[in-house]
């Protein structure tokens, strides 16, 4: 629709310029030739009314290049809300999605194997399985607007908890990803 209303604005642009031109000429040729045969010489007014029409005409012009403009800008307007319209009713249907893919995840992770008791699990104590110094790439941007890349020392700590359900007793380990110290 877009494409339509440019083409046709520049269309209607096109023909009204090509009016004017040729409504000016046709009048300097009459005022001409009627001088010609009066052989009067071509007076300040005739030249003033040929000024005052091509500007009368370019202002019709310019009157209907904006309407055709403002009309172009509500359909792109109108075509951009509904096109954010579908983008947040697609990103909401991706979160329920998601929302619904994570609940299922969780309740499969927290279910007792022995009593299928859905996320009734206590922690008892967490236990440090390993801990070791490593290095970590840190970028950091400088007052040139540059940025440098360091390598700086870091702990990691391997843990894991130990937790029980609370229906049944029912006691089991969870090894967590090493993660850094403070």
């Amino acid at each position: 629709m877009d494409s339509v209303l440019s083409i046709l604005s520049s269309v209607i642009l096109f023909v009204y310029n090509i009016i004017a031109t040729v409504v000016v000429w046709i009048w300097d040729l009459i005022v001409g030739f009627f001088s010609f045969l009066a052989d009067i010489p071509i007076t300040q007014y005739s030249w003033l009314n040929a000024i005052i029409a091509f500007v009368i005409l370019m202002v019709l012009i310019g009157i209907i290049n904006s309407v055709i403009s403002s009309i172009k800008a509500k359909a792109r307007a109108a075509e951009e809300e509904k096109a954010r319209e579908l983008r947040r009713i697609k990103e909401e249907e991706l979160e329920k999605e998601y929302r619904i893919a994570r609940r299922k995840r969780w309740e499969e992770e927290n279910t007792c194997p022995e009593c299928q008791a859905i996320g009734e699990f206590v922690l008892d104590r967490t236990e440090e399985i390993d801990r070791y110094d490593t290095n970590k790439e840190v970028e950091e941007k400088l007052a040139n607007g540059k940025t440098k890349t360091r390598h700086i020392k870091c702990t990691k700590v391997v843990e894991r908890e130990h937790y029980h359900c609370d229906e049944c007793g029912y006691k089991f380990t969870v090894t967590l990803e090493a993660r850094e110290l403070d």
